[in-house]
């Protein structure tokens, strides 16, 4: 078990995530600067061959079928466009075959982010290319898109204000006649997305900016490409939060410079609150509140005002301009963690919303996360104390289902980042409502030892992800919390 060193987070450092399939492939496909025909990264290329998995899909190691749809649908056109023709054609026939035997799949799941709107556009380029595709089953997307752009002011389409230049790669072929100057973040990206950045230079492959970007990606990643590029503020709060969960001191002189970062940050952004990097226009409520969470910790006194951006009538959005009925219920899980002891009516329409939404069996699940341990292990957090019975209804599903290897997993595998999740829930619970069987903990705790796997992506953006660090970070908590000789 490789433990986490507090060391490696903060403001100022570009942040750890697992390389992705779907943006590798995407750097695939940027053409060389002098010569059109062939990759600008060749080692991706050869990346996307070598890791197409045996049921010809590409994507993260759970079966996540969004995740594999569209990464598969990118690794294709990559093989098609700059591969070497026959050496490739049985790579992507079975890509398309994978996508024929998956595609009934997607109506049982929540969308990864974007999906509604780039699945359209990468099947129209499919189209073009001539590559067959059941075309049918996706149809329901059209709709979707036409709802999500519907919600958006035209003339907002192609700015750096909005959430859809992290998806710019929706628009196809339509991004000539746009106006682009307002696209670019300062480091030349667009919507601080590797993939985004990519196909923006597949249209317009002589900006010097986004080139500039995407080359320090590919050096940062050895010619392959994470989900965000960089991520420093989320990984910073997330990380910091778990440390306070475990009864780190915002005293410790490591997370003291950590904690000023993110407090400058706040600072600085005028009551907007905080996106997931320092280089991002746009703010969203989840890193928000964790900011504000990990603020209050370490003895500030930001202004929750920022939060209240987002606040509708039951519940918080995490953007402007989502579709109705697309919330969150982990970021406003993290709203009522940083706001239960500062606004009782807040906190209060929060509860009411929870259980509204929690499933029979006592578990909640979630669109950033596929793993319902991560909402549900938070849920359990922020309401001991507020509402102990439904807190204890989840711990009791908690219970039900640990392993007989004392871990947690609930896509057919235990994983040692659901099993931190379940500790640190169980930990707070047995600490603060009523006390909870030793053995239980120290299995988990021994399972989260003597576990070996790998760690898999189970965050959800535009594809699967993994923020290492913030793995590790609730991993040490866990160890931390769980540890008798402590006095944990």
């Amino acid at each position: 078990m490789e433990c986490f060193n507090v060391k490696e987070i903060g403001i100022g450092c570009d942040g750890l995530m697992k390389p992705t399939a779907y943006d590798t492939a995407w750097l695939a496909r940027i053409p060389a600067e002098h010569d059109h025909n062939v990759s600008a990264f060749p080692e991706a290329l050869n990346w996307v061959r070598q890791n197409q998995r045996c049921d010809g899909s590409w994507g993260a190691e759970a079966e996540f079928a969004h995740d594999r749809v569209i990464s598969t649908l990118v690794a294709i056109l990559a093989l098609v466009e700059r591969g070497e023709g026959d050496r490739d054609q049985r790579a992507v026939e079975a890509g398309l075959g994978y996508i024929w035997e998956i595609a009934d799949q997607l109506e049982s799941e929540h969308e990864t982010i974007g999906f509604e709107v780039i699945l359209p556009a990468l099947l129209e380029t499919c189209q073009v290319m001539d590559l067959a595709l059941p075309t049918y089953v996706f149809k329901r997307y059209e709709k979707m898109r036409d709802e999500k752009m519907a919600r958006i002011p035209p003339a907002m389409l192609c700015s750096k204000d909005t959430t859809m230049a992290f998806s710019l790669e929706f628009l196809g072929d339509s991004l000539d006649g746009m106006q682009i100057e307002s696209l670019q973040e300062g480091n030349g990206s667009v919507g601080v997305s590797p993939s985004a950045t990519a196909y923006f230079l597949t249209k317009l492959p002589n900006n010097g900016a986004a080139r500039r970007y995407i080359a320090e990606v590919a050096r940062s990643y050895a010619g392959q490409a994470p989900q965000v590029f960089p991520f420093d503020v989320f990984e910073t709060a997330w990380s910091l939060w778990n440390l306070a969960l475990a009864g780190f001191s915002p005293r410790d002189p490591i997370l003291t410079s950590k904690v000023d970062g993110l407090a400058c940050l706040w600072n600085q952004s005028e009551g907007r609150g905080v996106g997931f990097s320092s280089e991002y226009s746009i703010t969203d409520v989840d890193d928000t509140a964790m900011a504000y969470d990990v603020l209050n910790w370490a003895g500030y006194e930001p202004d929750y005002q920022a939060l209240r951006r987002f606040e509708r009538d039951q519940y918080f959005v995490c953007y402007p301009w989502e579709r109705e009925g697309d919330w969150s219920l982990s970021a406003n899980i993290h709203v009522l963690h940083a706001l239960r002891d500062v606004d009782h009516a807040i906190a209060t329409k929060i509860v009411e919303f929870l259980k509204l939404q929690v499933c029979p069996e006592g578990y909640w699940a979630d669109k950033w996360h596929i793993s319902p341990y991560y909402t549900t292990a938070h849920a359990v957090i922020a309401l001991v104390g507020l509402d102990d019975e439904i807190a204890g209804d989840a711990v009791q599903w908690i219970l039900r289902t640990q392993r007989s290897d004392g871990c947690w997993g609930y896509h057919g595998r235990p994983t040692v980042e659901e099993t931190a999740y379940c500790l640190q829930a169980l930990s707070v619970y047995s600490r603060c409502v009523e006390s909870l069987d030793p053995k239980v903990l120290r299995r988990g705790r021994e399972g989260l030892l003597a576990y070996r796997g790998e760690t898999p992506s189970l965050w959800v953006g535009k594809c699967l992800y993994a923020p290492v660090r913030v793995v590790r970070s609730a991993i040490h908590s866990a160890l931390v919390m769980t540890d008798v000789g402590r006095g944990a």
